[in-house]
């Protein structure tokens, strides 16, 4: 009897498990991934701006984690950016890798607009 009990209640509430706010059309989330280290200046202010902006990151160290610095590799080969002269931090933003290549005002602004 608490079999049969147990898969009424988990069958009645199955929905509820993977039930998700509905998202409207014009709302896009974005992910941003930085890719970068603790010790460049750039990769520390990109993430308190963020921060100050209230937007969610997520934040690799790339000196300390080999897994995403060969993941960043990769990612930039398959967008065939040059791996020779990486500018940190290294940006994914939804699928789309930048760098730092203008003024680091332009590059802020490419992070949360666009």
């Amino acid at each position: 009897m608490r079999y049969i009990t147990l898969t009424f209640i988990l069958v009645l509430n199955y929905g509820n498990f993977y039930a998700q706010e509905p998202v409207e059309d014009d709302v896009l989330i974005t992910e941003i991934i930085i890719y970068g280290s603790d010790a460049c200046h750039y990769c520390v202010d990109t993430k308190g701006y963020l921060k100050e902006q209230g937007v969610a990151f997520k934040f690799y160290d790339i000196d300390n984690d080999e897994v995403k610095l060969k993941e960043m590799l990769s990612k930039l080969k398959m967008n065939n950016m040059p791996a020779a002269n990486i500018q940190l931090p290294v940006i994914d933003k939804n699928g789309e890798l930048f760098m730092n290549e203008s003024t680091f005002e332009e590059f802020l602004k490419k992070l949360i607009h666009e």
